[in-house]
């Protein structure tokens, strides 16, 4: 299935789903799984490789987000001076959901304490 981002939800006569890719949205997801990718390698203990995307990518994509959202380009983006050193992890952060990633982790962790087990995607 594609990302949320990238496809659209067609509901049928028959009451039957049908997703239907948005080719203006397709090469997001792909960036996002980039971005998903760094942030995993920037945050463990050693850091094993060079980011995926760099820090002018990084802006583009964090450009590319915005409009989504606000109707914005890079010049605007520019002008009104949006991204700074310090507002770009954050930006990133919030394309990934790293609050909701960082809260399942702590549930999936607190709730491996108390099973004695690893909890598994198949509910086991």
């Amino acid at each position: 299935m594609a990302d949320a981002h990238s496809s659209s939800l067609i509901l049928g006569k028959n009451g039957e789903v049908f997703i239907e890719e948005l080719p203006q949205y397709a090469g997001f997801g792909a960036k996002a799984e980039k971005l998903w990718a760094d942030f995993l390698n920037e945050n463990s203990e050693k850091k094993k490789e060079e980011p995926e995307l760099s820090v002018p990518e990084r802006m583009a994509f964090a450009i590319e987000a915005l409009a989504w959202n606000y109707h914005i380009g890079t010049e605007e983006v520019n002008l009104l001076k949006l991204i700074t050193t310090q507002n770009l992890s954050e930006i990133m952060a919030a394309i990934i959901d790293v609050p909701t990633l960082v809260k399942v982790a702590k549930e999936r962790m607190e709730a491996e304490k108390k099973n004695k087990g690893p909890v598994t995607t198949d509910g086991g």
